[in-house]
């Protein structure tokens, strides 16, 4: 049995991740993706905001908080593909232990992402 079925992160999600490749001829990095699939515990709906300020197209900013298991590695310069299309992680992801008093000691990681339309 692997780590994400001992412990329920079984809800996989790609990952893309950011590579800085060689200079161009104007000395700027090139940038590829690489993608990796990872398993998580759950992905939760977290805010959906609409712009409608006058002179302004309309725009709707969505955001996603993906729980994921001790250790998992996700920085702010990845990406994170959703059904809903391919979202930004958005600062730093958060790292948490947790050791209850009478049970299982609980660890993990928990990072948001967003995704803008229009």
């Amino acid at each position: 049995m692997s780590f994400p079925e001992l412990f329920g992160a079984s809800v996989p999600v790609t990952v893309r991740r950011r590579v800085d490749g060689v200079k161009d001829r104007h000395g700027n990095a090139t940038v590829s993706w690489v993608d990796e699939v990872i398993h998580v515990f759950g992905v939760a709906p977290r805010q959906r905001t609409e712009n409608d300020v006058l002179g302004r197209d309309f725009s709707t900013l969505s955001g996603w908080e993906i729980y994921a298991p001790k250790g998992t590695q996700i920085s702010a310069y990845d990406r994170v593909v959703l059904p809903e299309g391919v979202c930004e992680v958005v600062g730093e992801p958060a790292r948490w232990d947790f050791t209850p008093p009478l049970g299982n000691p609980v660890a993990g990681v928990v990072f948001t992402v967003q995704l803008a339309k229009g």
